[in-house]
């Protein structure tokens, strides 16, 4: 045997967008694989921070023992909402019942995702204040979140605070 195992699938795929932050990384390799001597490296993507390096031979990498085609790597941490991340391997990390090496994944690109955003927006601070008094009418509302934040359904309801009466709706 002197073909290197190669990667078939993963699990988030490549590109995955919504990705669950407490998610395993699944890898299906050709050929059934043990663990050698390197790292599996959760990157983030904006900058190329290492979020974990976690170690083929270490704990949170099951199925290499007994040699499968399926490894699952159990991240420590969770990951952020609404981040994009990468994963490297090192080259040699895994290798088949014959001792050829996985080559490995060493750039951004190969095997990026971004984790599912699933923190609600908050309102930081509002113009005019709340409690604020003697505001001209003309005064446009200025609402800053903690996030960018989009048009969605709904609306901006504005009540006269003496009687609740509704002053005016905008979408």
């Amino acid at each position: 045997d002197a073909t290197a195992p190669q990667l078939l699938a993963s699990t988030p795929i490549d590109g995955a967008t919504g990705v669950a932050v407490n998610t395993n990384i699944t890898l299906t390799f050709s050929e059934p694989v043990y663990a050698a001597a390197g790292s599996i490296t959760i990157h983030r993507s904006d900058d190329g921070t290492i979020v974990e390096a976690i170690p083929a031979t270490g704990g949170q990498v099951s199925g290499v023992a007994a040699g499968t085609t399926t490894i699952t790597v159990d991240p420590i941490g969770v990951l952020t909402g609404g981040t994009s991340y990468y994963i490297t391997i090192a080259a040699g990390a895994f290798q088949d019942t014959a001792g050829n090496p996985y080559a490995g994944i060493v750039d951004s690109t190969s095997l990026n995702f971004t984790v599912a955003d699933t923190t609600a927006p908050f309102l930081v601070s509002s113009t005019p204040a709340d409690g604020a008094t003697g505001i001209p009418s003309e005064t446009n509302l200025v609402f800053t979140f903690d996030e960018s934040v989009y048009a969605a359904t709904g609306e901006v309801t504005i009540y006269r605070s003496e009687d609740s009466t509704v002053v005016e709706s905008i979408p």
